[in-house]
């Protein structure tokens, strides 16, 4: 049978430049089941969590080479792709040490001497912390690998139409590689033609938390872009605006299509018409032809009556003329579609 494979215990980075407290904290946070690195001053530990594989930073405010204030900005100033929970140790109990601490960015403060039952608590609830705040991020990783998929064009713009994110479809709609659209104001670089003002739109955004519509685009080369555009709204935990993502399908070559089937229908109605009237003139011709050559050939008529024959016939042979290279034409347009247009239309009814 196969053994089921135990995962990592979480690895815990103290700071503290007293041995004997460095190994207290140590022991205890061991018993708990945690995997622990010691160092005693600020430089080893920011070496430490560079290196990587530091869940959580207990630290105590009073070191020999730095101050733990200092050491906590440092921390923060590279951090981590996962928020990294430190606590601070201290002796001192004064309320402006503890709001110091917080604006340097600790997250909680444990005051010497302490209670082991606190201590193990408060690392706890802030390893647990730090392990909901990872699976929520290797989500959002999941999600953002999706939308690397993609092959619409999908960027995310703060609400100041800044892009703070552009897709591998966008860099292929559009012609812009990521570094080149982030930062920028995505109106400003795509050259957006609105359908109503942008105001307007964004007022519905913020109401519904969608927009659709039609934008025009140009893409780096400057050509025209017909998008079908999809506006979300994205909140932060508090329901409050943090950004909008846009997802846009180019639609260009199905217009062309739906305009070039539009005209296609009308020079149909066109050909149509011209077919129908040249049957049914030709019809009304005909006779009136064969009529008009019988009395030019009557000898009984008189000869003025048999001239104005003549000139009935001639005219009637002449609009046949007219009708038969109507009909070339529009057989010239028939063959370029591969068959008839369809039945004439009755104009009897």
């Amino acid at each position: 049978m196969e053994s089921t494979r135990q995962p990592s215990p979480p690895v815990v980075l103290v700071v503290e430049d007293d041995p004997t407290i460095r190994e207290v904290v140590q022991a205890l946070l061991e018993s708990a089941g945690n995997a622990v690195l010691s160092v005693p001053d600020g430089s080893a530990a920011v070496d430490r969590v560079q290196a990587g594989g530091v869940d959580l930073v207990v630290l105590d405010l009073m070191l020999p080479d730095v101050n733990g204030f200092e050491l906590c900005r440092r921390l923060r100033a590279q951090e981590q792709s996962t928020y990294l929970p430190i606590i601070m140790l201290t002796a001192l109990n004064a309320e402006a040490d503890r709001h110091a601490g917080f604006a340097a960015g600790a997250d909680d403060f444990i005051t010497k001497p302490f209670e082991a039952a606190d201590l193990l608590d408060r690392v706890d609830v802030w390893l647990r912390t730090r392990r909901r705040l990872k699976e929520q991020q290797e989500v959002l990783v999941r999600q953002a690998e999706l939308l690397e998929l993609a092959s619409d064009g999908i960027f995310v713009r703060d609400l100041a139409s800044v892009i703070t994110y552009w897709n591998a479809g966008a860099v292929a709609l559009y012609g812009w590689t990521k570094a080149e659209a982030q930062g920028r104001i995505s109106y400003e670089l795509l050259h957006t033609e609105f359908p109503e003002p942008l105001a307007d739109i964004e007022a519905t955004v913020f109401r519904t938390g969608v927009w659709k519509g039609e934008l025009i685009h140009r893409r780096r080369d400057d050509t025209r872009l017909v998008v079908a555009s999809r506006w979300a709204l994205q909140r932060d935990d508090d329901g409050r605006p943090l950004a909008i993502l846009e997802l846009n399908t180019d639609v260009t070559e199905h217009q062309r299509l739906e305009a070039e089937r539009s005209e296609r229908a009308r020079l149909e109605g066109v050909l149509l018409a011209a077919r129908t009237m040249e049957h049914e003139l030709n019809n009304k011709l005909t006779p009136t032809a064969g009529y008009a050559a019988l009395l030019a050939r009557d000898p009984a008529l008189p000869p003025h009556l048999r001239r104005a024959a003549s000139q009935a016939l001639e005219g009637a042979q002449a609009a046949s003329r007219i009708l038969n290279r109507l009909r070339q034409l529009t057989s010239i347009k028939e063959k370029e579609w591969g068959e008839n247009v369809g039945p004439t239309i009755n104009l009897d009814k």
